[in-house]
């Protein structure tokens, strides 16, 4: 017999006892306690019912261990909105929801609970600290999806490499974003050089190799901090792999794919960087050559 069962034995003979003394109103406390407790009961019930369904879900449409998905296939999440099985689609169209104001409603309530047994991230992001750019928000993503890595500039060091290691060969993600964005503060405090606290500069001295690039290059007509911003997320996908032989092993068995992007905090878009990527076929068809205006970049994605 389950709990609602013996619950309404329960009632029954208290309320049995009860009417026989004839107290009448102590009878209709009773009813009214035991109504409220089965009323909770049966929503404890659903509510589990519900994390279970979401957790098959998500097991179904997560991107399995060891693979790369490119297909076009798409599963469906309970906001109602199509989940690509490709994890760069899948974080396009999240970004592209995120820009045109029309994000997916989240039911975190019944989401936790699901989430206690474990976690089964699809994508990786290394981005900046900056609090203006928090990827489970521009990816219109929920609970467990993304395992987020953040440090000041976006910069690979020992700390980071071992969250992307952990990350990728024991949750089994099979992408890695390298998240630049605009307006980046630690490109601008290298590009402006100058004496930092010790630890700051441990992060400069990170950042040091791509702004020198660019400077040397002596570019006109172009925004510089933007130019090193892009730099500095092609010379870190770089530093993934060239730091870690765990992670290079990985990309050329084909069970990780690195990809690096930049945000633009003006639009709101992700865009996907030429020259910035490894693995099989990093760069196919999400590419672009530069940040454009959000109006174009719905165009661009939409087709």
């Amino acid at each position: 017999m389950g709990r609602r069962g013996l619950a309404v034995l329960i009632m029954v003979a208290v309320v049995h006892t009860a009417a026989g003394a004839q107290d009448y109103r102590k009878v209709i406390d009773i009813v009214q306690r035991m109504e409220e407790r089965l009323t909770k009961m049966l929503a404890e019930e659903e509510r589990a019912r519900k994390a279970a369904v979401n957790q098959l879900r998500s097991e179904l449409s997560a991107t399995q261990p060891g693979s790369v998905q490119t297909g076009a296939t798409a599963s469906h999440e309970p906001g109602g909105h199509a989940v690509s099985n490709d994890p760069v689609a899948r974080l396009l169209d999240g970004n592209r929801r995120f820009v045109e104001g029309r994000t997916a409603a989240r039911d975190f309530v019944h989401e936790r609970p699901a989430l206690t047994a474990g976690q089964h991230p699809y994508a990786i992001i290394l981005t900046c600290s900056d609090s203006r750019v928090p990827p489970e928000l521009l990816f219109d993503e929920s609970l467990g999806q993304l395992f987020v890595v953040r440090d000041a500039g976006n910069v690979v060091d020992p700390v980071v490499l071992g969250s992307i290691e952990y990350a990728a060969e024991h949750l089994h993600a099979g992408l890695l974003v390298v998240l630049g964005h605009e307006a980046c503060g630690a490109v601008n405090a290298t590009i402006k050089g100058g004496e930092v606290p010790p630890n700051i500069g441990q992060i400069v001295q990170r950042i040091s190799p791509p702004v020198e690039k660019v400077k040397a290059q002596h570019l006109k007509g172009v925004r510089i901090d933007s130019v090193c911003i892009h730099e500095n997320v092609r010379y870190q996908v770089a530093q993934v792999t060239g730091q870690s032989a765990l992670l290079k092993s990985m990309v050329d068995e084909g069970h990780l794919r690195i990809l690096g992007a930049t945000y633009s905090l003006t639009t709101g878009g992700v865009t996907f960087l030429e020259g910035a990527s490894s693995g099989t076929h990093a760069g196919a068809s999400h590419a672009a050559p530069a940040p454009v205006p959000a109006t174009a970049e719905k165009r661009k994605q939409e087709h």
